[in-house]
């Protein structure tokens, strides 16, 4: 699908509420085999008119459109609150799903840098600052594995400041860890575990756990802890 066909375009999308809402769509911020993400002004609705970020998505699998409903659910009662009983998710926020000319539009809010162009541009950042940052992203981790799921593509790129902290993004290979066999090679080579390398469908929570302490290798000395070319598998360890 050509993404860049959409800057421009008007999203009417009305609801009960709501039954003048309209986005739209003024800049492709990204895109990729799961989808494409625009930036968009939101009128109509709520701060009108306010920035919003709407990824549309031909296909979108059974388990991710399970998990951002959810997802919806949760961050709509304890974290657009005072509530302090639940801890924050530290993923994106999802406003809500819906349906346009047959595609799959996720309603997010806009985030900032990503982890990865942070640390790179920040090459002066102080220890304490990198260990404060791996301990923020590990929030997003934990309220995942607490609902036995599967990130699967862990990464400095999936990390995004929103305020004045780092939220994790990009759904599309979430899996279930009862789930009896999951998709083999996915997420980003650098950063796979052992299990995903060796071509195992069995894996579990743990492999997000490898991911995730390539990132802190990567946050606290400035560089990959692994260089591999794309879609090459000849790995150079740097230690």
């Amino acid at each position: 699908m050509i993404y860049k066909q959409f800057v421009n375009s008007l999203i009417e999308n009305a609801t009960k509420e709501y039954p003048k809402r309209s986005f739209h769509l003024t800049e492709l911020l990204a895109f990729g085999s799961e989808g494409g993400a625009f930036l968009a002004i939101a009128k109509n609705w709520g701060k009108n008119p306010q920035n919003v970020v709407i990824k549309i998505q031909k296909n979108m699998k059974a388990n991710e459109k399970d998990f951002l409903n959810k997802l919806i659910i949760y961050q709509d009662q304890y974290e657009s609150g005072n509530n302090k009983q639940y801890l924050p998710s530290n993923l994106i926020r999802v406003f809500e799903c819906f349906e346009w000319k047959e595609n799959n539009c996720v309603l997010m809010e806009v985030g900032g840098q990503s982890l990865f162009d942070y640390i790179t541009m920040k090459t002066d950042l102080q220890m304490e600052e990198r260990v404060k940052i791996c301990f923020e992203i590990c929030y997003p981790l934990y309220f995942l594995h607490q609902q036995k799921l599967i990130h699967r593509d862990i990464k400095p790129e999936n990390f995004i400041t929103v305020g004045e902290i780092f939220k994790l993004i990009d759904f599309g290979l979430i899996r279930s860890s009862f789930s009896q066999k999951k998709t083999q090679q996915v997420g980003n080579v650098i950063s796979q575990a052992p299990e995903i390398l060796e071509n195992s469908s069995s894996y579990t929570e743990k492999v997000d756990i490898w991911s995730l302490g390539c990132v802190f290798y990567e946050v606290l000395s400035g560089q990959a802890l692994l260089d591999a070319p794309k879609h090459n598998y000849n790995f150079r360890l740097n230690l």
